[in-house]
């Protein structure tokens, strides 16, 4: 009986630290999508484009008559998107910078997260770190 007693209590064990990655690995995801979309909007800035709408998930910010205004608008198609405005002088190549942004944040954040990993050392918190850094270099 104690020994049933004692599995059932690592399988109990088990399946909480497995939610408890679950959970973890949503919120990373997320954190992923914002720094991609958010790589897109500073490389869009610094090349001359003008905001024009930022949206995480369901969450929107949009520039309508000047003003930053927030909706609610859900969407399953659109986990983010980040759009802005071209420069009226598009004769250079500006667009790729801003594009090429989402996937240079995400490095960044993998990299930093890798040196994250480095820092925590061993346990739960590295595992984090690990895998945010997986995520990021693979998205």
């Amino acid at each position: 009986m104690e020994a049933l007693l004692l599995i059932l209590q690592q399988l109990i064990g088990s399946l909480l630290q497995l939610a408890g990655l679950l959970v973890l690995a949503m919120a990373l995801l997320g954190l992923c999508g914002i720094a991609h979309e958010g790589g897109h909007l500073v490389a869009g800035l610094l090349s001359g484009y003008r905001f024009a709408s930022f949206r995480i998930f369901s969450w929107v910010w949009a520039k309508e008559d000047g003003k930053i205004k927030f909706s609610y608008s859900p969407n399953r198609a659109v986990a983010g998107q980040c759009l802005m405005l071209p420069p009226q002088d598009e004769a250079e190549f500006r667009f790729v910078f801003y594009n090429y942004g989402g996937g240079l944040a995400n490095w960044l954040l993998a990299l930093l997260s890798f040196l994250g990993w480095l820092a925590a050392g061993a346990g739960w918190f590295a595992i984090a770190w690990v895998f945010s850094a997986f995520l990021n270099g693979y998205l």
